[in-house]
């Protein structure tokens, strides 16, 4: 009977002892993301203002200026997004545009680009990764008339990863309000982009 009480009392030790420290673990965890979470914000603001740069760049640079941003921005990760037409990662992203440069590359130059970011949500969804989720704006000038086709913005969207809806100003000029979804994981010391996808921002308000 001792003998048992005491393997009993050395396992409520242990287990006491492994509580304890998946509690510091998470609390530590917990305290860290949260002083991540201005660096987060601070990177999703800098990609942005980054694609608005890329999308103004001459239409024959436009391609591989947009290339050298996912290679700077993004990483190879496992996805924690729900799967959608929409969604984008690094892999879409660059055969996308090596598609667009096998067929002649962009001819949309892009004149002038408005944005406008009004708001950025930062939750953690795991050890080292979070969700950004923006509400982003755009308004988007041309140099040529645009057709129905619509107008993927480089660093945002793909071959089909795009909305057509957008509202146009005119035949030269479209609107988008997007629900922005960026899913980051921290590499080495930096937070990367794995995945990014989008809806309609009053879908989500």
């Amino acid at each position: 009977m001792k003998r048992f009480l005491r393997k009993m009392n050395r396992g409520l030790i242990l287990a006491a002892l492994i509580l304890v420290g998946v509690v510091i673990f998470v609390t530590v965890d917990n305290a860290r993301f949260k002083r991540s979470k201005p660096v987060i914000q601070k990177q999703v603001e800098a990609y942005l203002e980054e694609v608005k740069r890329v999308n103004l760049e001459p239409a024959e640079e436009k391609v591989d200026q947009a290339k050298e941003l996912l290679e700077q921005y993004w990483c190879d990760g496992s996805n924690g997004m729900n799967m959608s037409y929409s969604q984008m990662s690094k892999e879409d992203g660059i055969a996308y545009l090596k598609r667009v440069k096998e067929q002649g590359g962009d001819r949309n130059q892009v004149l002038d680009y408005i944005d406008m970011i009004r708001s950025v949500d930062i939750v953690k969804n795991g050890p080292g990764c979070a969700k950004a989720v923006v509400f982003y704006e755009a308004s988007i000038g041309f140099e040529k008339e645009q057709g129905d086709g619509g107008y993927p913005i480089y660093g945002l969207q793909g071959d089909g990863y795009y909305s057509s809806e957008a509202k146009k100003e005119d035949d030269k000029h479209i609107n988008v309000s997007y629900s922005l979804s960026f899913l980051l994981y921290e590499k080495d010391g930096q937070w990367k982009i794995s995945s990014a996808d989008y809806n309609e921002a009053d879908e989500q308000m």
